[in-house]
């Protein structure tokens, strides 16, 4: 007998008008093709990234911080203990560097990790502790630094330190698959239902000191415009297994509110395309996480009346 989950799917239709809110490397806006024709498309990463600013703004869920910079954090954390800032990054850089280190490798030049991580507030303190006691002793025995090695270790796989955006996107530690967090949500590329033509906003810009009429920079936007299909889904069980039921009901009803009001913050000064969704589907399922993008695999044709 299968055994019954508990799956959240999250559905939104959701028109934006001109905007490039998620842009390519050359600076036009992401597209794919889908049912043969070219679409919009907005990355998950792009809206999980504001789904966290929208965290940090409306929700006290306790959030992580994404970052190679740990030196400099853990550095700030030990000036509140009276440590002076020099020293304190001079011992972050130290201890993170033994060669026991394996989990969060640090370049000792830059003072950085070697790749990006995902720390909660508490595996911030705790590190910040470590590196303290560390400080009290000028010369550490191999034995002892593979104590902090191990230590560090400990600290990075240790679930009950979660904050809750790890648990929902979960964490990738190249040196130690332990430390990694499995994300208990997954995010679609949102697409647009019909096809979409990229376009071009050229613009000029009046030098006010020369009192001339003619142009002083010429320069071009991309752009484009599209009704959204957006689909998200979250494991509650293993949102649950992460943060406990009481913080993970909590996470759910944030990720909800997150994920219908979010909206990427690409070019906004210059085409502000934050409107709401239209519509908004919530549908929990016992079996297996199921998005209807393929609705619209055939592309919706606007009869005049919009999408």
């Amino acid at each position: 007998m299968t055994k019954k989950r508990t799956i959240v799917d999250f559905h939104v239709i959701q028109s934006l008008p001109s905007n490039n809110i998620n842009r390519d490397m050359s600076g036009l806006p992401k597209s794919c093709i889908y049912g043969g024709v070219q679409r919009a498309r907005v990355s998950s990463q792009a809206w999980k990234h504001a789904m966290r600013e929208y965290f940090a703004d409306h929700e006290d869920l306790g959030l992580g911080i994404r970052t190679r910079q740990i030196a400099d954090i853990i550095a700030d954390m030990l000036v509140e203990k009276k440590m002076k800032r020099d020293v304190a990054h001079q011992q972050t850089v130290r201890v993170f560097s033994f060669k026991s280190n394996v989990v969060l490798p640090l370049d000792p030049k830059k003072g950085a990790l070697k790749s990006v991580a995902f720390f909660s507030r508490h595996q911030l303190e705790q590190l910040a502790d470590l590196v303290w006691k560390a400080s009290k002793s000028k010369s550490l025995s191999d034995d002892v630094k593979r104590e902090y090695g191990e230590a560090i270790a400990v600290i990075m796989r240790d679930k009950t330190l979660m904050d809750a955006d790890i648990a929902l996107f979960g964490r990738m530690i190249a040196g130690d698959h332990e430390s990694a967090v499995e994300a208990a949500s997954s995010h679609m590329h949102s697409i647009s239902t019909h096809e979409v033509d990229i376009e071009s906003d050229e613009f000029t810009t009046v030098d006010d000191h020369t009192g001339t009429t003619g142009s002083a920079h010429l320069g071009n936007h991309e752009h484009q415009s599209a009704t959204l299909y957006r689909f998200a889904t979250i494991d509650v069980d293993e949102l649950a297994r992460s943060l406990g039921a009481e913080r993970a009901v909590d996470a759910v009803s944030a990720f909800a509110k997150a994920f219908v009001h979010s909206v990427p913050k690409g070019r906004s000064t210059t085409f502000f395309a934050s409107t709401p969704p239209s519509f908004v589907v919530i549908s929990v399922r016992e079996d297996r996480p199921q998005p209807y993008v393929v609705a619209f695999e055939s592309p919706v044709v606007s009869a005049g009346e919009g999408y």
